[in-house]
């Protein structure tokens, strides 16, 4: 009986051992992922910012109706690149979540939307990212929602 138990204590040990390891791995491939869909932002890599979105990514811009899909995502990270440039700085992770297949991050930053060539107006604005991991162990964007620190400007 002695033995049943040690041998039982002893593969639930490694059992948690193998799980907190694989989670900290699934965490750094997050991470990583992260780092590479900002470091797109900041090369203006629209290919490959599209390569990480999920299939049914939603995007719910400050201010614009919810786009879903990433035909329809890829539609308006291309419109007017050769004009235009999308830029981000300072960018804080606030809080995170990781699970198996889901994670959670929210974001502090600034960022400028502007012609290119033009001196950049930088906006403060947070977001939540919703990340899903594909059946090939891939993170990809699933939900994409942000909003400007200073308020919307309405006209009567």
């Amino acid at each position: 009986m002695k033995r049943i138990t040690i041998s039982l204590l002893i593969i639930i040990i490694v059992q948690i051992s193998l799980f907190a390891q694989q989670s900290e791995i699934n965490k750094r491939t997050l991470e990583e992922t992260i780092s590479s869909f900002y470091n797109t932002i900041e090369k203006g890599d629209v290919s490959k910012r599209i390569e990480l979105l999920d299939k049914d990514v939603i995007l719910m811009p400050n201010g614009f109706s919810l786009i879903k899909g990433k035909e329809e995502v890829s539609k308006l990270y291309t419109a007017d690149t050769a004009t235009v440039e999308f830029k981000i700085k300072d960018r804080k992770i606030v809080d995170m979540i990781v699970t198996d297949s889901i994670a959670i991050t929210v974001n502090s930053y600034c960022y400028t939307w502007n012609t290119k060539g033009e001196n950049p107006n930088w906006r403060k604005t947070k977001n939540v990212h919703i990340w899903k991991k594909d059946t090939d162990g891939k993170w990809k964007l699933r939900l994409d929602i942000w909003n400007s620190d200073s308020p919307i400007e309405f006209k009567n």
